[in-house]
């Protein structure tokens, strides 16, 4: 069995499709694992957990889970790891809060899906055990029954069943809005708002019976408030918001909030939509299919500075393959790395997924850890069969510190005929770096002041953002997505940023400051410490400084020095001659 693939801990939950387990990641460290029941591997159930990966793969949002992996076990169960959320479900988080506490936490809700709506998926589950509460931020998660609006069977949670999905008509993003409706009632009132003493009781309740608050509740929940909740629970569609956006709007309105709500440091998205960069990612999208129709295997250095949005630019365009039947890994170059360190990250992470080839994938591995003579044909070997069965896609994350073996393998695989194969490294300059000689490049330029504005739209979940202070960011950051998104932290931080009838507004400058020290406190461990011993140094420093300086083991530092750099808080230069 693959030694990288996430160890379990302990189980979370067991739904009808799977069992969800607290894991710890070689690369990621603590996450969340979903794993397939195996019994499930039939055609329909296998489809409908590839395409729930896939939805929460593309849906970035800050009330979002992420998704990170997909993997495949040898034995042939499938599964995928996502982000670990600690915290409360709804229902026990809401539990003591006071009405207007609990509408800012369903503000949040209506957050997550006006952007799941806005991708033209409903996502099927709204219910307390799929949102979890920790710090008063909401995090949506399961999207096992997302699909396309339109006619499909009974699906989700009796409780939450809006009456068309009950009645097998069409559905769409209001029967999400009918659950969010039930979710409220039940948090204000502490009670579901339909009871049976079956389940087709139940249902019968949703289709023809009226909800009503407690008397004794009455006092604690402001009027509009029920108004809006009453307005979500109606039987027909049309009477119902139409959308998340404007049921958000009037929970806000009925509390008195002025449509206004502040955002905190850890609700600015990390990495967004890739805004302005169509032209880069269409050259992506045509490498992946000259190599995919097995034309000639493609190479491309997508080169920027520092926040220019390299990374996010490959990431965004990794997250379209998980949908496809392409087979991709990652790695990431670092200063002094030994030899085939890049290829090794390739080979492990491809082990998760091709596992016809885990045998190859295992032995080089094997010889590249034994420092065998033979390892970099074995490496070789291994990912060219992988790429005969599959089209394969090798990324890596700092190209210009790849090491030399790594690099000459890649060069190997781009002469094989036969391989379906793309690289796609990102860069801060391939200038003079040898073993990208030659290679296409895709040049990221600043972007315009419109994609700047629709970066902070998508890591704030604003619907616009006030002109004054989008020209002001686009000023401030240089037109690269990183430090937009460094700045907007930093402002949130600052306690200056909100968002007005979906409008998003800042009451400072948005310029670096003090406010982004205090960015650094949302940063890991180590990325932390590696920000720190720069501060310290005061001057420009080699990778092997920072590690001596922060106390870091060099792969830890290498790491915490690209997480930094990825976040447009530190950036590389040339390496000494």
């Amino acid at each position: 069995m693959p030694t990288n693939l996430p160890r379990l801990i302990r189980k979370l939950g067991e739904g009808g499709m799977g069992e969800v387990w607290l894991a710890e990641d070689d690369a990621r460290g603590t996450v969340a694992v979903k794993q397939l029941h195996p019994g499930l591997l039939d055609g329909d159930s296998l489809s409908r957990f590839r395409s729930e990966f896939a939805s929460l793969a593309r849906l970035r949002h800050p009330n979002l889970v992420e998704a990170y992996d997909y993997f495949v076990y040898p034995s042939g169960r499938h599964g995928y790891t996502m982000e670990f959320v600690p915290g409360l479900d709804f229902t026990a988080a809401t539990g003591g809060l006071d009405a207007i506490e609990i509408v800012r936490l369903a503000e949040q809700v209506c957050e997550a899906l006006e952007h799941v709506h806005s991708h033209d998926l409903i996502h099927g589950d709204v219910k307390p055990g799929n949102l979890q509460v920790r710090n008063g931020a909401v995090k949506l998660m399961d999207f096992g029954l997302a699909e396309r609006p339109g006619p499909r069977g009974v699906r989700g949670s009796l409780d939450y069943l809006a009456p068309e999905v009950i009645q097998g008509r069409p559905r769409d993003r209001r029967a999400d809005l009918y659950a969010l409706g039930a979710v409220l009632f039940e948090a204000l009132t502490r009670h579901t708002p339909f009871h049976g003493a079956s389940r087709f009781a139940l249902l019968r309740a949703h289709l023809r019976s009226h909800p009503e608050f407690p008397a004794r509740s009455l006092e604690l929940i402001p009027e509009p408030v029920r108004r809006v909740v009453l307005r979500l629970l109606c039987k027909d569609p049309s009477a119902r918001f139409f959308t998340a956006a404007e049921t958000a709007e009037a929970l806000r309105a009925a509390i008195g909030a002025g449509g206004k709500r502040e955002l905190r440091p850890e609700g600015i998205g990390g990495s967004g939509a890739v805004a302005g960069r169509e032209r880069e990612v269409g050259a992506l999208e045509q490498a992946l299919r000259e190599a995919g129709a097995g034309a000639s295997p493609q190479a491309i250095i997508v080169e920027g500075p520092a926040g220019s949005g390299k990374g996010a630019l490959l990431r965004a365009f990794a997250a379209q393959l998980h949908s496809r039947r392409v087979a991709h890994a990652w790695a990431t170059g670092a200063q002094g790395a030994p030899p085939l360190a890049a290829a090794r990250e390739w080979l492990a992470e491809l082990s998760r997924h091709v596992t016809p080839e885990w045998p190859r994938l295992r032995a080089a591995i094997v010889a590249i850890d034994a420092g065998a003579p033979g390892a970099p044909r074995a490496a070789a070997f291994a990912l060219e069969s992988a790429a005969r069965r599959v089209p394969l896609v090798l990324f890596m994350n700092a190209a210009e510190w790849a090491d030399e073996a790594s690099a000459a393998l890649v060069a190997t695989l781009r002469l094989s005929p036969r391989a379906r194969f793309l690289f796609a490294g990102a860069a801060t300059s391939s200038e003079g770096i040898a073993p990208w000689t030659g290679m296409p490049r895709l040049v990221l330029r600043p972007l315009d002041a419109a994609a700047t504005a629709e970066i902070a739209r998508d890591a704030t979940g604003a619907l616009r953002v006030e002109p004054a202070f989008s020209s002001a960011l686009h000023a401030a950051t240089g037109g690269y997505p990183g430090a937009a998104r460094a700045c907007l932290r930093a402002l949130a931080a600052e306690g200056a940023l909100s968002i007005r009838d979906g409008v998003l507004h800042s009451s400072a400058p948005p310029t670096g400051g003090p406010g982004l020290e205090r960015v650094l406190a949302f940063l890991g461990t180590d990325a932390r410490i590696a920000a720190e011993a720069l501060a310290v140094l005061a001057r420009p420093a080699t990778q092997e400084e920072v590690a001596i300086v922060a106390g870091l083991a060099p792969d830890r530092a290498a790491n915490a020095l690209f997480d930094l750099e990825r976040r447009g808080i530190a950036s590389r230069t040339d390496a000494p001659s």
